[in-house]
Order: C-alpha cells, then sequence, then structure tokens
C-alpha cells in the first residue's frame, strides 16, 4: 500500500508466511529499511547494511523487564503455608469415631412397610378427627361424612349422660354373679391381631330364674352395658381396635326368637352398634341349627354390606374350628370348640372383671380398700378415653 511519496508501509508481521515449507527465505521491501524472513526468524536491514534480529511480539521487551517468576515462587518470601491437616494443630486431635456403633437396621419386608403405611394413615386420621373433636370411629360409621358422625357423637355423649355410663365402672353390681350364672358370657384371651374375644351362649340364657330373682330386664341391660365399657375401657383401651365376638347358639329353638330374650337381644345390639360404632372385627355365630338357615336369608338383606362381611354362620365341629383357627391361636380356643386353651371362666380377662366387680362391692360396704400401704389398683383407674 503506497502513499503520496510512494513509499510502501506495512507490517511485515503480517504478511510472513506460517510454515517453513511455504517459502525458504523471503525478502520484502519497505520504505527505508529491508526485511527479511529465513529460518522461521524476522531479520531487519537498516540503512548501514547491518542485520538486526526482530524478536517475536512475546519476546520484545524482554530486555526492559524480568521475566516473572514462576507461580508457585510468586510468595516465595512468605511462610508455606501450613498442610491442611496440620492447619489446627495446636487444638487436641478429635477422638476416633467409636467402633461399637452398630450397623443400620435392614429395610423392614413389604408386609411390614404396607402396616407402617396403615398405622400413618390411622395417626393421620386420628389428627384430622381430633381437630374436628369427633372420634375417628364415628366418621368411618357415617361412611366419612364428618357431619353424621358428629350427629352420631352428640348422640352418644347425650345417651352417655342420661344413662351415667361415664361412672358405670364404679358402681356395685349386686346380681353380677346370678346374671354370670344364669347367663352365660365370657372373656377369653385374644385373638391373632390382639383382638380381645367375647363369647356369649344365648340359647343358654335362663331369663326365668333371672327375673324370679328380681332383675328385670332394663337391670340385664345395664349389666350388658357395663360388660361393653369394661371392654374398651379395661381390657382393650386403643380407640382403633376391634373385638372377635363369638355367638354360640347351640340347643337353641325355635321359641327362643320370641319374648324377653329376642327384646335384650335386639335392645343390646342397637346401643352398641349405636355408641360403640366399629368395634366389631369378626362375628362367628357357631352351632347354628339347620334351620337358622332360613331365618338367616331373611334377615341379611337388612344388614349392611360392610358388616356383613364381619359374620360368619358356621355348623360342624370342622367347619367351626377351622374357621376359627384362622383368627385366634389354638391355645386361645376354648376345648369345646377344638382348641387347648383352659376352660371358659379362667382367662385372665375374665379374672379382672370379677376383682372389679368385688373391689365395686367392698367400697359399697365401705371398707377402706384405697387407703393402707398396699390399696387396690382399681382405685387408681384412669379411663381410656374421657367422654
Amino acid at each position: 500500500e503506497a502513499d503520496e511519496d510512494g513509499d510502501v508501509f506495512f507490517n511485515a508481521l503480517e504478511y510472513l508466511p506460517q510454515d517453513d515449507d511455504d517459502f525458504g527465505a523471503l525478502s520484502i521491501r519497505g520504505g527505508a529499511d529491508d526485511y527479511y524472513y529465513n529460518n522461521n526468524q524476522v531479520y531487519q536491514q537498516n540503512g548501514n547494511c547491518q542485520d538486526q534480529y526482530v524478536p517475536p511480539p512475546n519476546q520484545q521487551y524482554s530486555n526492559y523487564y524480568p521475566p516473572p517468576p514462576p507461580p508457585n515462587q510468586q510468595y516465595s518470601n512468605y511462610p508455606p503455608p501450613p498442610p491442611p491437616n496440620h492447619q489446627y494443630s495446636n487444638y487436641p486431635p478429635l477422638p476416633p469415631p467409636p467402633s461399637n456403633i452398630p450397623p443400620p437396621p435392614p429395610p423392614p419386608p413389604p408386609q411390614q412397610q404396607q402396616q407402617q403405611y396403615h398405622q400413618q394413615q390411622q395417626q393421620q386420621q386420628q389428627r384430622r378427627a381430633k381437630q374436628q373433636e369427633i372420634p375417628l370411629r364415628f366418621i368411618r360409621a357415617a361412611k366419612g361424612d364428618i357431619n353424621g358422625g358428629r350427629q352420631r357423637y352428640q348422640q352418644t355423649l347425650q345417651w352417655r349422660k342420661e344413662h351415667g355410663i361415664d361412672r358405670i365402672l364404679y358402681e356395685n353390681f349386686p346380681n353380677f354373679e346370678l346374671i354370670k350364672r344364669y347367663y352365660p358370657h365370657y372373656f377369653h384371651f385374644r385373638g391373632k391381631q390382639n383382638e380381645p374375644i367375647y363369647i356369649e351362649k344365648p340359647a343358654k340364657m335362663d331369663l326365668k330364674a333371672i327375673k324370679s330373682n328380681g332383675v328385670d330386664v332394663p337391670a340385664l341391660l345395664r349389666h350388658y352395658a357395663m360388660i361393653t365399657e369394661f371392654t374398651w375401657q379395661f381390657i382393650e383401651r386403643d380407640d382403633f381396635a376391634k373385638s372377635i365376638y363369638i355367638v354360640d347358639l347351640d340347643t337353641i329353638r325355635v321359641t327362643d326368637f320370641v319374648g324377653d330374650v329376642v327384646d335384650f337381644t335386639r335392645k343390646a345390639s342397637a346401643f352398641c352398634g349405636q355408641h360403640y360404632p366399629e368395634r366389631a372385627g369378626y362375628v362367628f355365630v357357631i352351632n347354628v341349627p339347620a334351620w337358622f338357615k332360613l331365618i338367616w336369608n331373611v334377615v341379611k338383606p337388612m344388614i349392611d354390606e360392610v358388616t356383613l362381611k364381619k359374620i360368619s354362620i358356621l355348623r360342624g365341629k370342622k367347619e367351626i374350628f377351622k374357621a376359627l383357627s384362622e383368627r385366634i391361636p389354638i391355645h386361645h380356643i376354648p376345648p369345646e370348640y377344638g382348641g387347648t386353651s383352659p376352660p371358659l371362666g379362667t382367662a385372665p380377662e375374665e379374672r379382672l372383671l370379677i376383682d372389679l366387680m368385688q373391689h365395686n362391692s367392698r367400697v359399697a360396704a365401705g371398707e377402706p380398700v384405697c387407703d393402707g400401704p398396699n390399696p387396690s389398683p382399681f382405685c387408681s383407674f384412669v379411663p381410656a378415653r374421657a367422654y
């Protein structure tokens, strides 16, 4: 590129070949000086014909500035930092981790995981029901309707207030032994899921003998309410627990389905279903006569589908034992039903009920059972649920 006088100006370095294979040597005329390229180096020939080496751009000022020190020596005048593991050497060393820490437990099996999930769901539902001040059992009995569950619960509170149910386990029942003698019913150990087992024999009830001793049907119903309250306040205090109910109809007759026996059974079943909802886990109706199925086919359509799934109608020793052994350990099944348990009336749950009745009888007689160094354990009884 030339100016007005015809001189050429350029930057020689931008026009140099990049490879020795391109040019062996190159001479370029540039104004008053000559530049030539040979063996990858640039030389400048001034007016006195003296060769002067032109260094690359990164070395043109090496005579003026000393080269920078290597990166690891830039601060060599300062002491080197201590190694990381010695930065706090003035402090005592940390103790080694204990060697007796057990390994983490293995994950639970799928069945246990499912049980834990159901427990968490129940706890969550329980918290929601508690916020609504309604026991969860009443909401479930109302098919999840909170308003319906609240209405049922209010009716139960009113029923408990009118009949003094909150104090019924402190009462004296002077006819307790009489009723037990003529109306066989027992608590008998527990099922495979820890359900309390209750067995009764309505076909063996001698209602005439009971009434002849001054006990009418209302008094018999109060006795039954006490038994039900005892189940869920003493034997099983979990508000979500359910029971195994065995009804033995051995020797029942058609004439037993009329009169006061039916009236008592109907009223007892009514208040249990209304005020103790979601408590029946499994119901076994055993030793039914052949004609009972005719009555059952008539009654069956009137029963709720959920309740119907809990009821088993059984006839014959093999059928009874097979069904009971699926829900109850053999050593908890009474001998008359094919098991190996002690006889009815000797289970610890039954003994606890008898002790409570004797305690209440002594309190009613004015005996100081709650004084002295060894007071009765029933003196410090606290209900499982304050309704």
